[in-house]
């Protein structure tokens, strides 16, 4: 039984976003946000690209922390600063699988073609979350082109200012595909953490 595809989110031609927020973390990012999108596109694999793949993720981070470090607006919804966020090894699989898995069957969306969910791959990868938020783009070459993109669409700056406390990051490229990049944030907060 396949679940009903949400409404499409397109920003600019080109620039694909999508947030998706578990039910736990939509009270504390203050905001519900747009229902996940889902959009098919042409995609592929491998981060090879603009940067070695450690050195571009750990950009994300970077700018990721710099946005929660200052309190921001986020579609009208005032936002705290949170504090820093820290990358996680098992979100991160999930992530970086997401983000290629889609590159490679060419789709973005938050349901990956076996029906699983943002939880369900978190999980998968052993994390126990009790809350988690995604993030999904396509068409931003580089981690500051998607960043800044998810800071101006008010869902994606919701999830990146919710009091999360782990993050994963993910990137898929081909040079051939509609879009040649594909990005995944996994942000979550785990069980037996304070």
């Amino acid at each position: 039984m396949s679940r009903p595809h949400p409404p499409l989110a397109l920003l600019v031609p080109a620039l694909l976003v999508v947030a998706l927020l578990a039910p736990a973390a939509r009270a504390a990012a203050d905001q519900t946000p747009p229902s996940p999108a889902t959009v098919t596109a042409t995609v592929t694999d491998a981060s090879r690209t603009h940067g070695a793949p450690a050195v571009r993720l750990g950009r994300v981070l970077e700018l990721v922390n710099r946005a929660r470090s200052q309190a921001r607006t986020c579609g009208g919804v005032e936002h705290r600063a949170v504090p820093r966020i820290v990358r996680e090894a098992r979100l991160d699989r999930a992530a970086g699988r997401f983000a290629r898995l889609m590159a490679r069957r060419d789709f973005v969306s938050h349901e990956s073609p076996d029906g699983s969910d943002p939880g369900d791959r978190i999980r998968r990868e052993g994390y126990r979350w009790t809350s988690y938020g995604e993030n999904v783009a396509a068409g931003q070459a580089t981690p500051a082109a998607v960043v800044r993109a998810w800071l101006g669409s008010p869902g994606h700056c919701a999830v990146i200012m919710s009091p999360f406390r782990e993050i994963g990051i993910g990137h898929g490229h081909r040079a051939g595909a509609t879009y040649r990049h594909y990005w995944v944030l996994d942000l979550a907060s785990r069980r037996g953490r304070g």
